[in-house]
């Protein structure tokens, strides 16, 4: 069953073909060249020609035209190679052709310091055949700049994107859509006659659509301008910005014949005009949560701009003291003195400026340092003074803080000239002795033993000295090599023992027979055991047991040392590696000491890689210390070449290497066919990708930075290869941050080694590869 259609519909369709073909015809018309003068006329900045086939001139009008320097006359009737410079012509002559030929085109130029764009549609005839084209093109000049000063991220966005070529309709007196052009089917992805008569509203974002619809039935009612702004939904379903502009055409007698409009793409400025406006809530955020009072001064002295700390300060708003002076405020005299002669040295000699101050806030007298810095204006002048107010009160404290450690220094200056005349006392005493007494009596032999007892202990405390101000200088060098700890622990218990037997304790060592390996060195592990050993010693009573023991766990060597004697407080425990803590509860039972040798034995074992820390009870309940140090790894890369190096070289990998640096690649490559591998080398991408088909490797060495195609996207071509995909592909490269790895490994690398690589590093992959 059909539906009978109203009448008003019947009516509004009819009007509707009629407009279309009326539409039609006056674009076949010969005399439609008014109607393109009229269009020409809309376009900002731009102008309209048609030219034939004959690529001659039979319109040129337009705007754009004077900016140029040019007149209608300079182009009408005139040819291509006549007007325009021979690049011009070059550029334009077979996009012209192609648009003869039924081909629209779009095309950027420049010309006499200014940007262009220019669109071209062929024109028909009633029978259908193109005869001319229709072209547009717009001044982007303004466009361009704007497009600039985005990539370039300047602090302001000062101009939005001007006229953008974009999509043209016509409408009837009454504002009925009765053409739209090619370009903004195209966009829309809508038939044209579904977008006639009030179509495209319907293409509006719907937030848009009454305030854009009201605005055209204003201007149809009106007969004046239609110009606003408002969102297109585009073929695939995204609303962009556009503007929009419509001017009515008018008879002789002042009527309304059609309205012609443009519609142009700003959704760029549109956004870039939001971005500019969340980064300046950024800054705002920024400067509002900053402690620092971040101000801003004009030449008056008076403040622009203030962030929130201030309230903090002053306990007044930031509006408070826009536009207001600080003598306005009431800041005292002398302080208010201070900040005018400085902030007027900015403006007149454009040079920072610097101040210090206390000032009275509702938190008390807090100290403040400020530093003002000038801001220049175009012209080249100092515009606005920025300060920025830093509250250093806590820096202050800090100070002080140091001035109490710089007193205890000194006191400990004093303890160690009362340390160190402890041993000499005895020292003189002694000598005096063996200057009156009998060489052969046996007093001399005590005295003597004596004499060494402090001398032994003198010099302990100087090297303890000196070895905690290498460390603190960074002047200590480790000589590393493969150390067996049980030799270690000798070396500690041999240093140690006078002063365990001195105590008479029991030392018991227990250790492993296995050999546990380490890599440092030799001397300062040693001595890391021997002090606490000795600490031991010390703080243990007389007949005490101290336990020294090696182990393993979870791949590092544990050495522990244990005693049963005064024990640390649990308020101690935290600071006995601090320099010149004395750990010991007892000090009757020490035998002086400076505090240094927990916090050099802390130090050393830092700068093995390790850690160390202790553990007590509570005071009578002994001290137990841990040192964890790293295992030393097992070379499996000497294993490799000594078991390849009689091997069949026809058992080895196929190997690529690919570095630019020939000498890096081909020194490699040496390297692994000593290792018993068949290794190839690339010096580029592409000749990487090549040899990799040639060869199908099983391993790839890869540097990243390569000419013609870099290392990532060689490792993305060589996994899409089935020849190359399971291939094991390594980095190779200079680049060695946690994002360079993650990068590599999002390429498809299966390992990342930084250079300079260690010969061991290169043959342990290979290692591994057999493992896998």
């Amino acid at each position: 069953m059909t539906t009978a259609r109203k009448p008003e519909d019947v009516a509004l369709g009819e009007a509707r073909d009629a407009s279309e073909n009326r539409l039609r015809l006056a674009l076949e018309a010969s005399g439609s060249e008014t109607l393109y003068r009229s269009l020409a006329e809309q376009l900002p900045n731009g102008a309209a020609f048609i030219v034939d086939r004959d690529l001659r001139y039979r319109m040129a009008h337009g705007k754009a035209l004077a900016a140029a320097g040019y007149t209608s006359s300079d182009f009408e009737g005139r040819t291509l190679a006549e007007v325009l410079p021979p690049a011009l012509v070059a550029s334009y002559e077979p996009r012209y052709r192609a648009a003869l030929e039924g081909c629209s085109f779009e095309h950027e130029h420049t010309s006499h310091g200014r940007s262009y764009v220019t669109l071209g549609v062929p024109l028909r005839d009633a029978g259908g055949g193109i005869h001319a084209v229709l072209a547009l093109s717009y001044d982007i000049t303004e466009r361009t700049r704007v497009e600039q000063t985005l990539r370039e991220r300047e602090s302001f966005f000062r101009q939005t994107i001007g006229a953008i070529p974009g999509m043209v309709f016509t409408n009837t007196p009454d504002g009925a859509c009765e053409f739209v052009s090619e370009q903004w089917v195209a966009f829309t992805g809508v038939p044209a006659a579904e977008q006639l008569g009030a179509g495209w509203v319907e293409l509006l974002h719907p937030e848009d659509r009454p305030r854009a619809f009201a605005a055209w039935r204003a201007a149809v009612d009106s007969g004046g301008d239609f110009d606003t702004e408002y969102r297109i939904r585009r073929t695939d379903g995204v609303h962009v910005w556009f503007k929009v502009r419509a001017r009515p055409m008018r008879d002789a007698d002042g009527g309304v014949v059609r309205w012609f409009g443009t519609a142009i793409d700003i959704d760029d400025s549109k956004r870039a005009a939001a971005a500019i406006v969340a980064r300046e809530r950024e800054l705002q955020s920024l400067t509002d949560n900053s402690p620092d009072i971040i101000t801003r001064f004009d030449r008056e002295l008076r403040h622009v701009f203030v962030s929130a700390a201030v309230e903090r300060a002053t306990g007044l708003r930031p509006e408070q003291l826009v536009g207001r002076t600080n003598r306005e405020l009431g800041m005292p005299e002398a302080l208010c003195a201070r900040w005018e002669q400085l902030l007027r040295a900015v403006f007149d000699d454009a040079a920072p400026q610097t101040i210090e101050f206390e000032f009275e806030t509702r938190e008390g007298v807090r100290h403040y340092a400020a530093r003002f810095v000038p801001e220049t204006g175009p012209d080249g002048r100092v515009q606005y003074a920025l300060g920025v107010t830093h509250d250093v009160t806590e820096q202050r404290r800090a100070q002080r803080v140091l001035e109490e450690a710089d007193r205890r220094k000194d006191e400990f200056l004093a303890t160690l000239a009362h340390e160190l005349r402890n041993p000499l006392a005895p020292l003189r005493n002694g000598l005096d002795v063996l200057r009156r007494a009998d060489p052969y009596a046996a007093v001399v032999a005590k005295v003597q033993a004596m004499m060494d007892r402090q001398l032994h202990h003198l010099v302990r405390l100087v090297d303890d000295l000196l070895d905690v101000s290498r460390i603190r200088r960074g002047a200590v060098e480790l000589t590393r090599e493969r150390l067996v700890l049980q030799s270690v622990l000798e070396h500690a218990v041999e240093t140690s023992q006078p002063a365990i037997e001195a105590g008479g304790h029991r030392l018991v060592v227990d250790v492993p027979a296995a050999p546990i390996e380490v890599v440092g060195d030799l001397t300062r592990l040693a001595q890391v055991v021997a002090n606490l050993l000795h600490n031991a010693a010390k703080y243990t009573p007389p007949g005490g047991h101290i336990t020294l023991s090696l182990r393993t766990d979870d791949g590092r060597a544990v050495i522990r040392v244990s005693d049963d004697g005064v024990g640390i407080s649990a308020e101690a425990l935290p600071r006995v590696f601090e320099l010149f803590a004395q750990v010991g509860s007892s000090r009757e039972l020490a035998q002086g000491g400076l505090g240094i040798g927990l916090s050099l034995a802390h130090r050393l074992v830092a700068l093995h890689g390790g850690t160390i820390e202790a553990a007590s009870q509570g005071k009578g309940k002994g001290s137990t210390f841990t040192v964890r140090l790293p295992l030393a790894v097992a070379s499996r890369a000497a294993e490799v070449i000594e078991a390849s190096a009689t091997a069949d070289p026809r058992t080895g990998r196929r190997v690529l290497v690919v570095d630019d640096n020939i000498d890096g690649a081909e020194s490699l490559a040496m390297l692994l066919e000593l290792s018993g591998h068949v290794a190839t080398t690339a010096e580029d991408g592409f000749v990487a990708l090549e040899r990799a088909r040639e060869i199908e490797p099983e391993v790839i060495f890869l540097d990243l930075g390569l000419p013609g195609i870099d290392g990532y996207e060689v490792a993305r071509r060589l996994r899409a290869d089935p020849r190359t995909a399971r291939a094991v592909i390594v980095a190779l490269t200079g680049w060695g941050s946690d994002e360079d790895r993650v990068k590599t490994r999002e390429a498809g690398f299966d390992l990342h080694l930084t250079k300079p690589v260690k010969a061991e590093a290169v043959v342990d992959v290979l290692a591994r590869l057999d493992e896998r």
